[in-house]
């Protein structure tokens, strides 16, 4: 990003450079024409220009170790400060989400963020604390429930939990912290390694399987001719078949036949397990199909995992379904009442409802034995009504 300072600055193409600095260090494939545009864009010549291209690359900005930090100078030149990046080393912090996998530490997403004038002016104790903090707050939706330990290269604030001598006054960062983890362990160098990967069972999108499927399908083709708010294109894939996208919006979406959709979700929401509306906001942002946001949002309330981890937030059980009766007390729903407050020797009520009419009988019991409750049901409901269905 130091070099696209320069070149904006002498009129240098910096396309070089651009093929260095976006790795797509993922197991996803965008599309081959996301790809290209980064690659081939155009070297900015207006503020309006690097702003394209910022909003553009920041798309993928979690694959991209320490964005933040990489991208200062580009953002310097939009407030038209001309400053040397070697005199911006303490202005934004990073971090990195890792999971042990295979005797060995690898990445699952980056963190960063720009620090303000303020910040840059605190000690080194404030900033390191407030990295973590934002790095906790970040990363709330994958840590809470889990036990993790946070790994630092200052080691001061190991002690931070450990103190003997109590103090008046506890950071708030401090407080957030500690609702998550109190486990701060000290590390000789806090080095990631530059490929991220993520875990074996994400598997990768099979594009030619799924352009197969639209080729046979009628679902695509009714879609095609009954929708006028969609735009569908034609995209040749590297094997030679043909893949059709929706264009109607500023993201290309292939159009995702029935056999995949779950598979779709399966990748998206069970990664780290989103909310609901995040959920729907990233499949439809990718994929294309009729009804999508009602089958996902059904999806994401009915994941069993949420539903045990989340605790902020419970899935409502559906009614029960139950079979309409053919005529009068052929179905009969009892049930107990009590105990009540005892008037002449009763305490208790035995409840009879009629499903076909709703009629309703109740008759008061002394107690509520199998003896009294059977002999009542059969003197006030069996020999008045007769024998259920």
């Amino acid at each position: 990003m130091a070099e696209w300072s320069k070149a904006l600055r002498s009129g240098r193409s910096p396309l070089l450079w651009a093929r260095v600095r976006i790795p797509l260090l993922t197991k996803f494939s965008p599309l081959p024409e996301k790809v290209e545009a980064i690659i081939n864009y155009k070297p900015p010549s207006t503020i309006h220009d690097l702003r394209t291209f910022l909003g553009l690359i920041n798309f993928y900005r979690i694959y991209l170790k320490v964005a933040a930090k990489t991208q200062a100078p580009l953002h310097e030149l939009l407030k038209e400060r001309k400053k040397d990046l070697e005199a911006q080393r303490n202005f934004a912090v990073s971090s990195v989400l890792q999971q042990f996998e295979n005797d060995g530490w690898k990445p699952i997403v980056f963190y960063s963020k720009k620090l303000n004038d303020t910040q840059r002016r605190d000690s080194t104790y404030d900033k390191e604390l407030l990295r973590i903090y934002l790095s906790v707050k970040h990363f709330k939706h994958l840590l809470e429930g889990n036990d993790f330990t946070i790994y630092t290269d200052y080691k001061p604030l190991t002690f931070a939990f450990r103190q003997k001598k109590k103090t008046k006054k506890i950071p708030l960062e401090l407080q957030y912290i500690s609702k998550f983890s109190t486990n701060i362990q000290h590390i000789q160098d806090n080095v990631v390694v530059d490929a991220l990967s993520r875990i074996e069972s994400v598997s990768t999108i099979d594009y030619d399987a799924i352009a197969e499927k639209q080729a046979h399908g009628k679902e695509l083709q009714q879609l095609m001719q009954e929708s006028s708010s969609l735009q569908f294109k034609p995209s040749t894939l590297p094997s030679g078949k043909t893949l059709w996208c929706d264009i109607s919006t500023s993201k290309i979406r292939p159009y995702i036949p029935e056999e995949f959709r779950m598979k779709m979700f399966q990748q998206i929401h069970g990664f780290c397990h989103p909310g609901v509306k995040s959920t729907i906001k990233q499949i439809t942002e990718k994929f294309i199909w009729p009804e999508m946001k009602k089958q996902v949002g059904k999806w994401a309330k009915t994941c069993m995992r949420c539903q045990r981890c989340k605790v902020n937030r419970h899935t409502k059980s559906k009614f029960g379904v139950y079979q309409i009766p053919d005529g009068l007390f052929s179905v009969v729903r009892a049930d107990l009442i009590g105990p009540l407050p005892p008037s002449e020797g009763m305490k208790y009520c035995l409840t009879c409802i009629d499903r076909y009419s709703s009629w309703i009988k109740v008759v008061p019991l002394p107690a509520i034995t199998a003896e009294i409750v059977g002999k009542t049901f059969y003197h006030n409901w069996i020999c008045r009504f007769g024998v259920s269905a």
